[in-house]
């Protein structure tokens, strides 16, 4: 199986960046420049966020914001795992309900 270091190797580890300050339009031009998907926000060389693709389409193109203009900063991030990890605890707590109903457990 494959490695991060395996893929890291086969890839290279160049690491795009911007800081904070820049605008959306100084980002979409650089992943366009580098052909990327995404770049790493960094502040004070501290990795503060991730600004991708889609952030563009969702948060600035989708809300006829002007991409010249535009770089609200970073509110967080969520990962497939937190994606997962919220499915689990929702269908767990569907699990819980069923099970109670069907058994007529009452708490």
């Amino acid at each position: 199986m494959a490695t991060v270091k395996d893929i890291l190797d086969r890839k290279g580890a160049t690491v795009v960046t911007i800081v904070p300050d820049d605008s959306v339009l100084t980002a979409a031009k650089l992943m366009n420049q580098m052909r990327i998907g995404g770049v790493i926000v960094v502040e004070d060389d501290d990795i503060v966020g991730i600004f991708t693709e889609r952030d563009v389409l969702r948060r600035v193109v989708a809300e006829r914001l002007d991409p010249a203009t535009t770089q609200d900063g970073l509110c967080g991030i969520v990962t497939s795992g937190d994606l997962l990890a919220h499915q689990a605890e929702e269908q767990a707590d569907t699990i819980q309900y069923l099970n109670s109903y069907m058994f007529d457990i009452r708490t």
